[in-house]
């Protein structure tokens, strides 16, 4: 059903046919507009700084799209697809769990590779997002209830992970659904709060450190026979 609406959603975008054109469109007509919602700020971005910094003539943009909001959506969803490969080794090929592999790896393992994966692929669109943290609310309810959906998946993998853990006695905790919100919470505040600590460390330093404090919040221990 997410998967109808989403491709229902992208063909009100364009009126061109050629889907690799299009496809190509897209991209050039986001990356100029994640760098401007960057700078500027989603309300203070116009079409036309769009159209221009793509270089892509303000008329024909709306060959491709129909207003600022598709962009806007657009930008979130190829982020939300970034976000998806952080979590691709633990994921099917329909993007779901994949639960042969849940139970075939070590659970300390599995979460520090997750957060090895969110933190460095964080650090490389650090500006990205901290649009896609600050700028949600101005998304449409539609476009954002199918972002929410694919962000309730990563979260869903990761209370799996922590639930694994703590039946394996790995890991400990009283309630598995808050710690998973809250780890996955933490994994964002690097482009929220680095402004505050780049000075005071580097962004391995960073990493380790925030690995080390969800790994002594869930008191992780090595089970004995």
């Amino acid at each position: 059903m997410q998967e109808k609406q989403r491709s229902s959603t992208k063909k009100q975008f364009s009126q061109v046919k050629n889907k690799n054109l299009v496809a190509k469109k897209h991209e050039q007509i986001v990356k100029a507009a994640g760098e401007l919602f960057s700078l500027k700020g989603y309300h203070r971005t116009t079409l036309r700084d769009i159209a221009k910094a793509s270089g892509i003539n303000l008329s024909y943009l709306y060959k491709y799209i129909s207003s600022k909001d598709d962009i806007f959506y657009l930008f979130f969803q190829q982020m939300m697809h970034e976000i998806h490969d952080w979590y691709k080794p633990y994921l099917d090929e329909n993007g779901k769990i994949d639960e042969d592999t849940l139970k075939g790896e070590n659970p300390i393992y599995m979460l520090k590779t997750i957060i090895k994966n969110v933190l460095e692929g964080i650090y490389r669109i650090n500006n990205e997002m901290l649009t896609l943290l600050t700028e949600t609310r101005h998304m449409q309810d539609d476009f954002l209830k199918i972002i929410l959906a694919e962000e309730s998946n990563n979260i869903a993998l990761m209370e799996q992970v922590i639930e694994k853990g703590v039946k394996e006695g790995y890991f400990k905790t009283d309630d598995v659904k808050l710690t998973a919100n809250y780890i996955s919470h933490l994994l964002l505040i690097h482009p929220l709060r680095s402004w505050n600590f780049k000075n005071h460390c580097t962004f391995r330093r960073f990493e380790e450190s925030l690995t080390e404090f969800i790994l002594k919040a869930l008191d992780v221990t090595t089970p004995t026979d």
